[in-house]
């Protein structure tokens, strides 16, 4: 991460890759419960493990709210003139472009037959993950902004 908009494909992919990881453990814990016996023990340490899993709701908001605002921070400490801004729009309009696929993708995985019951689970994670090209273009404008309102605030480049 380097502070620009490129960071965003960054952002969106790590999210598409936490969340299918997420999702998979949940149902493969889920499926180990119901369709093996176990002592008390294993029982519960797979009870625990599956809980531990669904704490994963929340901190995945945390993840992606915690890299946003690190992008945001670092676009502020990039040294930058305002005439990158141009290409930074043209740069968002790209990922405007790749993102949707990342989001397409998670759909198709969440609503697999399979998987959906796990990923009813998550609602926090799918709705992010559906509404990721939302994501990306509000935080892009901000880097975008961040990075033109601190030229301007300096009295030299």
């Amino acid at each position: 991460m380097k502070g620009g908009v490129w960071d965003l494909l960054f952002l969106a992919l790590s999210m598409f890759m936490l969340g299918f990881g997420i999702i998979i453990a949940y149902h493969i814990i889920t499926q180990v419960i119901a369709t093996t016996s176990f002592g008390s023990v294993g029982a519960g340490v797979l009870t625990n493990a599956q809980s531990a899993v669904a704490t994963f709701n929340l901190g995945f908001t945390i993840i992606f709210v915690g890299l946003a605002i690190a992008t945001i921070m670092l676009a502020y400490m990039v040294p930058s003139h305002p005439i990158f801004i141009v290409t930074g729009i043209m740069t968002l309009i790209v990922l405007m472009v790749i993102i949707p696929i990342f989001s397409n993708a998670f759909a198709d995985i969440t609503t697999d037959t399979q998987l959906s019951t796990a990923a009813a689970s998550f609602p926090i994670v799918t709705y992010i993950m559906d509404s990721m090209p939302l994501w990306t273009a509000v935080i892009g404008m901000m880097v975008l902004i961040v990075m033109y309102v601190k030229w301007r605030n300096q009295s030299t480049y």
